[in-house]
C-alpha cells in the first residue's frame, strides 16, 4: 500500500482540507497582487481607508488560511508516521525470525528512524508545493493576459531555472541515496559494536581495526555524501534565488528600457 492509498483510505477529510486550503491560499495571493495592481497602484496618491482595509482584510485572510494549512498538513504527517510506526512494528511481530535476518536489524533500524523522519519533513512541505503549483500557474495566466510577449521572454527565463535546478535536484537525490546507504551500514557498525563490546573491549587491537577499517569507512562515506548533498541543495538554492531576481531585472530591462510592455505592467511582473 502506498502512501496516498493510505491517506486516502484514512485520514481523506484531512488530506482534502490541506490541499483546499492550500490551493485557496495561493489563489488569494494571486487576488492579493491583482488588487495592489488594480487599486492601490492606480490610486497611491489618494487611497482611501476603505481602500487599505479591504487590503488588510485579504492579508488577514491570507495568514488565516496558510496558517490553517500547516495545521492541518502538519498533523496529517505526523498522524501518518505513527500509523507507519505501528504498521511496520505489527509486521516485524507477525513475520517469521529467518526473514528478519535476512534483513538485517540495521535496515529495519533505519526505516524505523531516518525513513519516518524522513516522511515528515516531505510533508510539512507538502502546503508549499501546492501553493507554490497552484500560484505559479495561476500567475502564469494572469501575466500572460497583461502582456504575453513580456510573459513568454519571463516564462523561457524561469524554464531555464526549472531545467539547471532539475539538473542538480538529481544530482542531491543521488548523493542522498548513498548517504542512506552508508547509513544503513553505520546501524551495522552500531550493532556490531553494542553485540560485541566485550570482545572488543578484551580484544583492543580488533577494536582499533574495526574502529580504522570499517567504522571510519562508512562514517565517511555518510559524511562525504551528506556533504555532496547538500553542497548541491544550497547551490540550487541560489541559483533559484538569483535567476529569480535576475527575472526582475529583465521585467524592468524590457518594459523601461526596450517598451516592450506599459511600465505598469514591471512592477505586477515584479510582484
Amino acid at each position: 500500500m502506498n502512501i496516498i492509498q493510505l491517506l486516502s483510505q484514512q485520514h481523506r477529510i484531512l488530506l482534502i482540507a490541506v490541499m483546499t486550503l492550500s490551493i485557496a491560499a495561493a489563489g488569494l495571493s494571486i487576488s492579493v497582487i491583482a488588487f495592489i495592481d488594480e487599486y492601490l497602484i492606480p490610486n497611491a496618491g489618494d487611497a482611501t481607508f476603505v481602500l487599505y482595509a479591504q487590503f488588510s482584510a485579504l492579508i488577514l485572510l491570507l495568514f488565516i488560511l496558510g496558517t490553517a494549512s500547516h495545521i492541518a498538513i502538519t498533523t496529517l504527517g505526523h498522524k501518518l508516521v505513527y500509523q507507519m510506526r505501528r504498521t511496520l512494528i505489527k509486521r516485524i511481530l507477525d513475520t517469521n525470525v529467518e526473514h528478519l535476518e535476512s534483513l538485517g536489524t540495521a535496515r529495519l533500524l533505519a526505516s524505523l528512524n531516518s525513513d519516518t523522519a524522513s516522511i515528515t519533513s516531505a510533508f510539512i512541505a507538502l502546503p508549499a508545493i501546492i501553493y507554490g503549483l497552484t500560484l505559479s500557474i495561476a500567475g502564469f495566466f494572469y501575466l500572460a493576459w497583461l502582456s504575453l510577449p513580456l510573459f513568454q521572454i519571463i516564462f523561457g527565463w524561469l524554464a531555464l531555472t526549472v531545467f539547471i535546478g532539475w539538473l542538480l535536484l538529481k544530482r542531491t537525490h543521488t548523493e542522498v541515496m548513498h548517504a542512506r546507504e552508508a547509513e544503513d551500514a553505520l546501524y551495522q557498525d552500531y550493532q556490531a559494536i553494542l553485540e560485541g563490546r566485550k570482545e572488543l573491549r578484551l580484544n583492543r587491537a580488533r577494536a582499533q581495526r574495526f574502529y580504522d577499517e570499517e567504522f571510519s569507512r562508512d562514517a565517511g562515506k555518510n559524511r562525504d555524501h551528506d556533504i555532496r548533498a547538500d553542497i548541491y541543495n544550497g547551490v540550487n538554492d541560489n541559483w533559484v534565488n538569483a535567476m529569480i531576481l535576475g527575472s526582475i531585472g529583465l521585467v524592468f530591462l524590457l518594459t523601461y528600457g526596450a517598451a516592450w510592455a506599459p511600465a505598469d505592467d514591471a512592477v505586477t511582473f515584479a510582484l
